[in-house]
């Protein structure tokens, strides 16, 4: 028998028959596959290239669109124009002033995607059609604005002048302050501060200085623009408002003085007591140390605890084993505040904090003695064996 090699492109018991490249349907977008040997070629409909017509041709690559936006179809475009433009290609600018849209007498601009209104004195907006507020600034410092065509005028409050309003007019001009008072201008109006002893709207009165009563505890004196307190006995001072002080000669020894009529009152500091503040209080009276002395202080007392007690008032039993001083034993507590270590196997001391030595009694006759906790361990020299390195 035989076997035949084909060659590409061919098919078949003897290579009679030429493979269909077009069968798998390779064109797309609606081309036409035209079948060759080994090989197919597609024919493109309109609008689409690529082997497979698997591209869309753009045919905005070209930049048609001169003022405006360029949206690619299938073998075709589309301009979509900026504002102000038309026409295929968005080349023709659009007129907007046809139609008269600037009013009052306003002059009309064509400008790119629009127009724009040049408006006469007086006129704004869009389409002039807005009468300017020339008050609406508010020109008038001091006044109501009124408002006309490119102009306004100002009616000014009293005691304003001025085209703004913005004058105040001086009433102190006709100096009405007397007795040399110093005049203050206002608006509308004047304010006279008067020299001491004056008052009055014009400082046309005399001021009587005892009216006011200044004196606390005394009779009051007039003079011209001065006054004089005569003190009642016991009080001093320009107003005879200090009572004299009993407590200058600092009576309270441990407290503080509070001053009255012909007299003074210690309030003692906490801890003292007396007149003067000078007996310290006992607190240690009460007996308040449970298992102790007491020690006594200022406003306060020290418990000096006896042995096993603790505590502000020495009433809490002393746990000495609460700090865990057993390092590695039982910690037993006793009475008075002391306590006694248990130790663990191998250890020793007070606290159970030390290692016992093994090997203090030298037991490895022919080697090296290694401590362990309860026990000991030989590590013999060569040629020497047993529990004590006893055997060679």
């Amino acid at each position: 028998g035989y076997i035949c090699i084909c060659q590409p492109g061919f098919t078949g018991l003897h290579c009679e028959t030429n493979i269909d490249e077009c069968k798998s349907d390779p064109c797309q977008n609606g081309a036409t596959c035209v079948d060759h040997t080994n090989k197919y070629v597609c024919q493109c409909a309109e609008g689409y290239t690529g082997t497979h017509c698997e591209e869309d041709i753009n045919e905005c690559a070209s930049n048609p669109c001169i003022n405006g936006k360029c949206e690619d179809g299938v073998n075709e475009y589309k301009c979509v124009c900026l504002g102000g433009w038309t026409g295929k290609h968005c080349e023709e600018t659009i007129d907007h002033c046809t139609s008269n849209p600037c009013g009052h007498n306003g002059d009309c601009k064509v400008i790119h995607n629009g127009y724009e209104c040049c408006c006469d004195d007086g006129y704004t907006g869009i389409h002039c059609e807005t009468e300017i507020d020339e008050c609406q600034s508010n020109p008038c410092v001091h006044g109501t604005c009124h408002n006309d065509i490119n102009h306004y005028q100002c009616e000014c409050e009293e005691g304003w002048t001025g085209v703004h309003c913005d004058h105040d007019i001086d009433e102190c001009a006709s100096d009405p302050c007397q007795n040399g008072g110093d005049c203050e201008d206002l608006v509308n109006g004047f304010i006279c501060h008067c020299r001491p002893g004056w008052t009055g709207k014009h400082c046309e009165h005399d001021i009587d200085e005892c009216k006011s009563s200044p004196c606390l505890n005394g009779e009051c004196v007039d003079g011209e623009n001065r006054y004089e307190c005569m003190c009642h006995p016991g009080w001093t001072g320009i107003h005879c408002e200090e009572d004299i002080d009993e407590c200058e000669s600092s009576p309270c020894f441990h407290g503080k003085c509070e001053d009255h009529s012909n007299g003074y009152v210690c309030v003692c500091l906490p801890g003292w007591t007396g007149i003067h503040c000078d007996e310290n209080i006992d607190e240690c009276e009460s007996n308040p140390c449970l298992n102790g002395q007491c020690e006594d202080k200022t406003n306060g007392y020290v418990c000096i605890c006896n042995p096993g007690w603790t505590g502000t008032h020495c009433d809490i039993v002393l746990n000495s084993c609460e700090s865990y001083p057993c390092e590695n034993g039982i910690c037993e507590n006793l009475e008075g505040g002391d306590y006694i270590c248990t130790c663990n196997d191998g250890w020793m001391g007070d606290n159970c904090d030390k290692l016992i030595d093994n090997c203090e009694s030298n037991p490895c006759i022919n080697g090296i003695c290694i401590n362990n906790i309860g026990s000991y361990t030989c590590a013999c020299f060569n040629g020497f064996s047993g529990p004590q390195c006893e055997n060679r």
